[in-house]
């Protein structure tokens, strides 16, 4: 039985614990399956073409609820990984599926499933194995969903924090060396994880990731957000007696208070310079130049500054001669 003749069939079957029998539909076997895990976890790309041809499924589930691809993922397999993706995009070329109802057309964002497992996309699965290489093909070649969360609210972000690990962080929060949009970077680093409700930063701060935090602060990481239990990343920090975490999340709290009072500063000049046009709209008609030289604002007064400033500059040169 063909799975190309078969693909109502097939997709009633993906379900958990009908991993055998869609292994039988393609013309694999459990036996293979068991292989291919196995040769995913040394990273033997060779050995895992001949699997896939004889009828292994790239994205069936094993016992634990893992699929090939996770573990290649896991242990860093690079050339693992990219030979089982390139059979996926092969395999969809020749099965087209315009519902996605077969297992293969969702394999850059397959979640492990089972009791045991959390749900965990091949991301989060690089992520906690600190796989650089993995991390850096997923985000910039196959374009990987980076907001993805798992049964617990933890997105793959939340688990490089907890590894600190800030190669990865910085693959996260900047894919292909440019930042993401204002949205995804909000959605991003202000994700919160259902259990305890932490943030990212939350996150970076109870590891003691320093170098991590530096990045996310960088990134403006919300500093004031609370978790369930009402403390901020600052409060991690000092419960964990990490000073320089400390003083870190101190300076970019005053850096931004600085900014908003600079804010406000130009918001009031906007105010006034409005103000001021409108009190002319109405005002009895006389010279704008000098309206602005009396008020200092405008055009005129700048370049009334502005040749003051020379003036000086000349005065200053002419004595030195």
């Amino acid at each position: 039985m063909a799975l190309s003749a078969s693909a109502a069939a097939a997709a009633r079957l993906v379900k958990y614990g009908e991993a055998v029998k869609l292994a039988k539909l393609q013309g694999g076997t459990p036996e293979q399956q068991e292989k291919l895990v196995e040769a995913a976890k040394k990273g033997q790309s060779k050995r895992i073409k001949r699997l896939l041809k004889a009828g292994a499924v790239v994205a069936l589930e094993g016992a634990n609820g893992s699929t090939a691809l996770h573990w290649a993922c896991y242990k860093g397999h690079v050339d693992a990984v990219v030979t089982m993706v390139k059979w996926v995009q092969r395999w969809k070329r020749k099965h087209p599926d315009p519902n996605n109802a077969l297992p293969n057309a969702r394999i850059y964002n397959r979640r492990s499933v089972g009791k045991n497992q959390p749900g965990w996309t091949p991301l989060h699965w690089a992520c906690w194995g600190k796989s650089e290489g993995v991390v850096d093909l997923l985000v910039n070649e196959y374009k990987c969903d980076l907001r993805c969360k798992d049964k617990s609210g933890l997105t793959p972000l939340h688990l490089a924090c907890t590894a600190d690990n800030a190669a990865i962080v910085g693959h996260l929060v900047a894919p292909g060396g440019t930042f993401l949009s204002h949205r995804h970077m909000r959605d991003t680093l202000g994700a919160i994880e259902s259990g305890l409700g932490n943030t990212p930063l939350h996150v970076a701060c109870s590891a003691g990731a320093e170098k991590v935090c530096r990045i996310l602060i960088d990134c403006n990481a919300p500093l004031d957000r609370l978790n369930h239990n009402g403390a901020c990343p600052v409060d991690i920090a000092i419960a964990g007696g990490l000073t320089r975490i400390v003083t870190l999340l101190n300076r970019a709290k005053l850096r931004l208070k600085r900014h908003g009072e600079v804010d406000a500063r130009k918001r009031q000049q906007q105010e006034a310079i409005a103000k001021m046009h409108a009190d002319a709209a109405t005002a009895k008609p006389e010279s704008q130049m000098q309206r602005d030289k009396e008020l200092g604002f405008g055009l005129a007064g700048l370049q009334l500054e502005d040749k003051k400033r020379e003036r000086r500059k000349s005065t200053r040169l002419e004595q030195s001669r």
